[in-house]
């Protein structure tokens, strides 16, 4: 029977925004399987800006980068008296994949060396299955292991950058390469689909993302005056936190009584707080900063409202999140959220860019409570139904190790 240790290969373990990737492999980790953890970059915040769950997987965590030149020679050294010609033919593979652009020729020598010590890593753990999550860089770097040393290679994909510029991601390569490719949504199989021959859609399999709605349970005890909207996200173009200052404005000129909280922080901040005062908002809306995922927890007990403008997504967690909660949710009909939102029956869904058409949506849950109480408990039904992280991470366990074992 083939090894069944799993390697886990993350861009950065544990970060801010991905805290499903920690609840999958403690979850995973619970079913009773196998798991190693490694990152490319080290964690993008202090200890004590991390839970204790967050420290004891980083305790854990083999860091790539932050190994170092000696790792890497040595890495290399090992490569070189093991398998020559694997990592000859994997040298080769990589300049052939770089195509004549003599900066991702770089880049892609700068893969290889990290997907040389990922290779190594393995080796001395005995793992010969490697998962990645995301199809971007990293799993350039999981697709230069399975050369070098003929693992099994599984990637989670959950769009949309990678569909954006599939042939910057390499997409289609990896697909041929994968043995498996889970995809978080409908969507996100579609647009592997339309990049593949049709003899590779059986490698795409739906494992959907979920919450945990233990942990999120609704907050019965909310009585806030006045409605607070609640948005949560880094600050960026992406998450289009620009349109809803616009549509709050459009709220302020229409004489509703509301606030709004901004959790998170990023690169549009400035931007976002000037536009604030542009617009005379500032005794409306508030800016937090960063948080850890335990103190998000807290936003969401005193909002009434969430919103995410966002011009791409994956299915995000956060509306997951709040809508277990019963926190009626008001979101862009883009990429896989109409799968997780039924327009007017468990959340709202508004075009993307259309300030008019957001403030429009927030208006009508702003002025009914009666009408935030409905969505909210049609939401948290949806996520116990289909969005359930226990249910769903146990599924794709089972069809990670099926896969694995399926290649003996």
């Amino acid at each position: 029977m083939q090894n069944m240790k799993i390697s886990y290969l993350i861009s950065r373990y544990p970060a801010i925004s991905h805290t499903f990737i920690l609840r999958e492999v403690l979850h995973l980790k619970s079913m009773g399987l196998e798991l190693i953890t490694a990152s490319i970059n080290k964690t993008n915040r202090t200890d004590e800006k991390l839970t204790q769950e967050e420290i004891n997987e980083k305790n854990l965590t083999y860091y790539v980068k932050e190994a170092g030149v000696t790792a890497a020679i040595k890495s290399k050294t090992a490569l070189v008296f093991r398998s020559p010609l694997k990592l000859l033919k994997t040298f080769l593979y990589a300049i052939k994949t770089a195509g004549p652009n003599l900066k991702m020729q770089l880049y892609h020598q700068l893969y290889l060396i990290e997907a040389m010590m990922v290779a190594e890593w393995m080796h001395k753990n005995s793992s010969n299955n490697l998962h990645v999550h995301f199809a971007s860089e990293v799993a350039t770097v999981g697709m230069f292991v399975k050369k070098l040393n003929g693992c099994h290679l599984s990637i989670t994909v959950h769009g949309p950058d990678e569909f954006y510029n599939a042939d910057k991601y390499l997409l289609e390569e990896k697909i041929n390469t994968a043995d498996k490719i889970f995809c978080i949504s409908d969507f996100a199989r579609s647009q592997l689909m339309k990049l593949s021959e049709y003899d590779q859609w059986e490698k795409f399999c739906i494992t959907r993302l979920g919450v945990d709605i233990d942990s999120f349970k609704p907050n019965d005890n909310n009585v806030n005056k006045t409605p607070n909207i609640l948005s949560v996200g880094r600050l960026c173009p992406a998450k289009a936190q620009h349109i809803l200052i616009e549509a709050a404005a459009i709220l302020v000129n229409s004489r509703l009584d509301f606030t709004i909280t901004f959790v998170g922080d990023g690169p549009d901040r400035s931007s976002l707080e000037d536009l604030c005062n542009l617009l005379s908002l500032n005794e409306v809306i508030t800016f937090t900063g960063s948080v850890n995922h335990d103190q998000v927890k807290d936003f969401y007990n005193e909002c009434d409202i969430f919103c995410l403008p966002s011009f791409a997504e994956g299915i995000p967690i956060v509306l997951m999140e709040a809508m277990s909660k019963k926190i009626p949710c008001v979101t862009s009909r883009i990429t896989g959220i109409p799968e997780l939102i039924d327009s007017g029956v468990d959340g709202v869904l508004t075009s993307p860019s259309n300030a008019e058409e957001l403030a429009q949506a927030l208006q009508s849950l702003i002025e009914s409570e009666t009408l935030r109480a409905e969505i909210g408990m049609a939401a948290r039904d949806k996520i116990t139904k289909k969005y359930h992280l226990e249910k769903n991470m146990t599924y794709f366990g089972k069809k990670l190790e099926e896969s694995v074992k399926n290649t003996d």
